[in-house]
């Protein structure tokens, strides 16, 4: 769990994991020097139960590097990134760790979701609200699992599955989570050239909707980069993230360890993912030309932000 500033919800989120049915773990807490009361919420927690072992980092280093230091600490055979301000129902890991432990060739076990707002209301199904997905990455094939994770998972509804619980040996193939916009969504691609994700048909996973999410708490693409690192501030790299996503998925599919064959259906599929983002694609060259030009005259600064609020303030 890396944290920064999730007093409100974090002690509601340690409760439901420690309340799993399944006890065999470990709780990893990496708190991004917070400054409310996440530090004593977690040194209370860490006292009472020895399963949790917490970190805290001097300065905010950014939600990448904060997810990598979480996940490298890790020393269990499975590992599940969580959200502070997210819950799960008491059979969470012992459903998850038995579906991986039944398919050797699963990477990652989820639950369905419910949405839920600041409060822990259901959320209806619908713009803006509630939604549901199904990855269905089932196949024996990493081709028709690379196809259908492109055909199923977007911006708006891969933060439900990247939650699962992932098998180490895997996890630790990916590049985690990059120092760039959506590089979750990028992790999930990744797992999706390893193995097969099992979808568990049952309620478990309750994923909080609220004004203080990372998403809708930084909208515009230079908050939304500067969320993942710092370093991304005032970076060009900011406002043409989908290409960088295009080149990423490339990069995937090179280190992936799957045969000739496989490696070029997969690259064989990119023009089709090429087509489906093209808008968005071409926004990204815009919005890069914006940003070059309000550097260079300062003047304009305040139109390129109306231009993100406008065409981009939901892309991320």
């Amino acid at each position: 769990m890396p944290v920064y500033n999730g007093a409100r919800h974090l002690a509601q989120t340690l409760d439901s994991i420690l309340a799993q049915t399944y006890r065999d773990f470990e709780l990893v807490i990496s708190d991004n020097a917070s400054t409310d009361e996440t530090p004593a919420i977690v040194a209370r927690y860490a006292a009472a139960d020895p399963r949790i072992r917490a970190v805290r980092q001097e300065t905010n280093l950014g939600a990448s590097r904060n997810f990598r230091i979480v996940t490298e600490l890790c020393r269990g055979r499975y590992i599940k990134h969580a959200a502070h301000d997210d819950t799960l129902a008491p059979t969470y890991l012992e459903r998850c760790v038995a579906a991986l432990e039944a398919d050797p060739a699963a990477v990652l076990a989820y639950p369905l979701s419910v949405h839920v707002d600041e409060n822990g209301r259901r959320l209806p199904i619908g713009p803006g609200q509630g939604y549901r997905i199904s990855l269905r990455l089932s196949s024996p094939k990493p081709h028709e699992r690379w196809r259908e994770y492109h055909s199923n998972c977007h911006e708006h509804t891969g933060a439900d599955p990247v939650f699962g619980l992932i098998r180490a040996e895997a996890m630790f193939r990916t590049k985690i989570v990059g120092p760039y916009i959506g590089s979750d969504l990028l992790l999930l691609a990744e797992l999706s050239l390893l193995g097969t994700f099992v979808e568990i048909p049952e309620e478990l996973f309750f994923y909080r909707l609220h004004a203080a999410n990372s998403v809708r708490a930084n909208p515009g693409r230079e908050d939304r980069g500067s969320w993942f690192d710092p370093r991304n501030g005032g970076r060009l790299r900011n406002q043409v993230f989908h290409w960088e996503w295009l080149v990423r998925y490339c990069e995937a599919i090179a280190r992936a360890p799957i045969g000739a064959g496989e490696r070029a259906r997969c690259y064989a599929q990119m023009p089709r993912w090429i087509r489906r983002y093209r808008t968005r694609l071409a926004g990204d060259l815009a919005a890069a030309a914006a940003y070059l030009w309000s550097r260079a005259r300062p003047g304009v600064a305040a139109s390129v932000r109306r231009f993100e609020r406008v065409h981009h303030g939901n892309d991320a």
